[in-house]
């Protein structure tokens, strides 16, 4: 339910939201396309979040950084700096309203556009004949 719920809320936020369902699988599929952003149920059957989030990091090193929101149940002190520790982004804890998910889904591209730079414009010596 909370999945269909997320899935809705960001389609009208503008995303194309996909699904890697229960499966382990669910690394490889995040390794295989690049994603802006994923949402990482962190009691999943068969590997939980945190394992997820940490195989990602492993794989991805220093090439890329997908950004990922913990989704959990827990939100007792603590869990949000555990979902930090394990690598994810940001924390967003069930239930969670639509302002909750558009908060957290637009933080990172905010972070994004500062990021950015602008190429600076080539001088005559960086020109070539």
């Amino acid at each position: 339910m909370n999945q269909q719920l997320a899935r809705a809320m960001l389609k009208r936020f503008g995303y194309q939201p996909t699904s890697a369902g229960k499966r382990a699988g669910a690394v490889d599929g995040v390794m295989a396309v690049s994603y802006d952003l994923v949402l990482m149920d962190c009691q999943m059957p068969v590997m939980d979040g945190f394992e997820a989030t940490r195989i990602i990091r492993e794989r991805e090193g220093d090439a890329r950084h997908t950004r990922i929101i913990a989704v959990t149940a827990n939100a007792m002190e603590g869990d949000r700096e555990r979902c930090l520790a394990a690598g994810m982004d940001d924390y967003l804890p069930k239930p969670f309203r639509a302002a909750d998910l558009k908060r957290v889904s637009r933080a990172g591209w905010r972070r994004a556009s500062r990021r950015k730079t602008t190429p600076r414009p080539r001088s005559r010596a960086d020109r070539s004949p």
